[in-house]
């Protein structure tokens, strides 16, 4: 080997050796951070045993019980018989979610913010109530005493239970005449007038209706009404019989008549007593006969007054009308003052009648009585006597109750509510004596929790989506006093304080209380945690064991090399020493 090869090559294997040595303490150094890391994996592994976390207490329908992880949301979650617990700042402001003030602040009291829970719901409420009966006044004051006023009376009626006797004798009597007219003597052949005359029944109305017959018809104060002709237009009314129609019994009743009708005048004499009739018996007739200034002229439009008889009909069906009742064949009891008015109408305005003196015959001995008809006329009259309604009756009222359908859900949010309003005391929802049932469901009347005026501001604030689920945040808030928790619990003034409740005496009050000492929060080894550490910590264990033993490796590489680098040096500066040696006793 050349002098200058031989030296470039030791050059050479002295930067290798020297690389060598700085790889060497390199990985020295390196091992060394490995066992600090192993120290710190230690550290790390031991402080993980020591983990915690706060759980709570639930129990299923069986009564068993299971834990599981605190978080704001669960706290927040209603269930049945669970402990109600909230979350207060600092400045004793109610921690919600966003849902809850979304709630609150789109509502406008109580009412509102829980029917945004599903818990408002109404039934209908039946109530039976003992009252007075006014089929009995009714009976007392107007039925039974007309009742009596028919007593069959041959005192006062003599001549309506004589005998007719050959033998007789002339006697001079005032007798009730009329001028006879068209439209008097139809009503005497028309069935509905015999019904009014005995039965006396609102079914005088068909009469009057059969009068002024089918078509439009005007009153004189501007009113209008159509009567119907049942026979031939079924489908205008809805039950056969009403005020406003005529049966086919009617049809004697024709046009003749009612044009007599436009131009035949009302009666212009005052009548107010019974009146006995050939056509129509014995009636009772009032009337003023003031009308007669109204009707006695031919009719006026722009005035809305005259019209005669005619006039007078349509007047006096619509004014009377409402008291027909709709579905019977008579049309209900007549009042009987209306009808008092309707026969003035037949016999004075229609018939014109008046009294006159005439001569009647008489039995030579005696008045001579049928006694058969009177009898019958008073077992009739006995018979038909009204019965006596009850003076009490039960009445069954119903009535909407707007009411929560869950009590305990309700009190839940109520108490959440009152918080959330500024008020650390709440109603009580009604208790299960005042539960009003329809069916299976059960109705608690809302007036029972009605809240008080819900505030300006509220006193309240939202808590981020994110930490409602954080149960790490929870513990951390509470064991650092960010937060502190109160508990809703039943308060009865009169038992535990002078304190009030809003509107009521008995309710919900919202007691501070520490986290350790709720009995269903608990704090317990964070098993989780722990085996994630201790699989962290056996992870890094082996990380480090690897890398410990590949440095080994390496070094005992570099240790292999280095020897036969320095073999070679050796070796190397044996030849140059000799070069040189012979170099020199060459030139010497």
């Amino acid at each position: 080997m050349g002098l200058s090869a031989s030296q470039a090559r030791l050059l050479s294997i002295t930067a290798r050796l020297s690389d060598n040595e700085l790889h060497s303490q390199q990985i020295a150094n390196a091992k060394v951070r490995l066992a600090d890391q192993t120290q710190q994996a230690s550290a790390d592994y031991i402080k993980a045993l020591d983990s915690t976390k706060l759980v709570y207490t639930t129990y299923d329908a069986n009564g068993e019980q299971s834990c599981v992880d605190l978080t704001p949301g669960l706290m927040y979650t209603y269930a049945p018989m669970k402990n109600q617990y909230a979350m207060m700042t600092a400045d004793n402001k109610i921690l919600v979610s966003a849902l809850d003030a979304k709630n609150y602040e789109e509502t406008d009291g109580l009412t509102n913010f829980l029917d945004r829970y599903g818990l408002l719901e109404t039934v209908t409420q039946s109530e039976a109530r003992i009252e007075h009966n006014p089929a009995y006044d009714k009976w007392l004051n107007e039925d039974h005493p007309k009742w009596e006023s028919e007593k069959p009376d041959r005192e006062k009626y003599p001549y309506k239970y004589w005998w007719e006797d050959p033998d007789a004798y002339t006697e001079t009597i005032n007798k009730w005449v009329h001028t006879d007219s068209l439209a008097y003597d139809a009503c005497g052949k028309f069935g509905c007038f015999r019904g009014a005359l005995h039965d006396h029944s609102n079914c005088y109305m068909h009469v009057l209706a059969a009068l002024i017959g089918v078509g439009e018809h005007t009153t004189s104060s501007g009113e209008t009404y159509t009567i119907y002709y049942t026979t031939t237009n079924p489908d205008t009314i809805a039950s056969g019989w009403s005020w406003n129609s005529y049966s086919k019994y009617s049809e004697e009743i024709d046009e003749s008549i009612r044009e007599q009708m436009r131009s035949d005048p009302v009666y212009d004499q005052p009548y107010n007593d019974d009146l006995s009739t050939e056509m129509h018996g014995i009636v009772a007739c009032t009337g003023t006969g003031n009308d007669a200034e109204q009707y006695n002229h031919p009719w006026d439009p722009e005035t809305g007054t005259g019209g005669y008889c005619y006039q007078k009909a349509v007047d006096l069906l619509w004014r009377l009308h409402e008291d027909y009742s709709i579905g019977s064949m008579t049309g209900g009891s007549a009042k009987p003052e209306h009808l008092a008015e309707f026969f003035y109408f037949i016999e004075f305005d229609l018939g014109e009648g008046h009294f006159a003196e005439e001569q009647i015959e008489h039995d030579n001995s005696e008045y001579r009585y049928n006694d058969d008809k009177y009898d019958e006329d008073y077992d009739n009259w006995e018979k038909s006597e009204p019965p006596e309604p009850p003076e009490e009756i039960e009445n069954t009222y119903y009535h909407d109750i707007i009411g929560v359908n869950d009590r305990d859900k309700a009190q839940w949010y109520t108490n959440l509510w009152y918080m959330m309003n500024g008020s650390d005391t709440a109603n009580l929802v009604s208790s299960d004596s005042e539960t009003y049932k329809e069916g299976k469901t059960g109705i608690y009347p809302l007036e029972q929790v009605l809240g008080a005026p819900k505030s300006a501001q509220g006193n309240y604030k939202v808590l981020e989506e994110n930490l409602m689920s954080s149960s790490s945040w929870l513990q951390f808030a509470l064991k650092n006093g960010v937060i502190t928790l109160a508990k809703a619990e039943f308060f009865n003034p009169s038992e535990d304080s002078g304190k009030v409740i809003e509107p009521t005496k008995k309710g919900i009050t919202w007691k501070s209380i520490a986290f350790s000492s709720a009995a269903d929060i608990h704090e317990v080894d964070d098993e989780k945690a722990i085996a994630k550490a201790e699989a962290e910590y056996t992870k890094k264990l082996n990380e480090i064991e690897a890398k410990d033993k590949k440095y080994d490796s390496d070094i005992k590489k570099l240790d292999t090399e280095h020897n036969a680098l320095k073999t070679e040096y050796e070796s190397v500066q044996t030849v140059i020493s000799k070069n040189v040696e012979r170099s020199f006793k060459a030139f010497s």
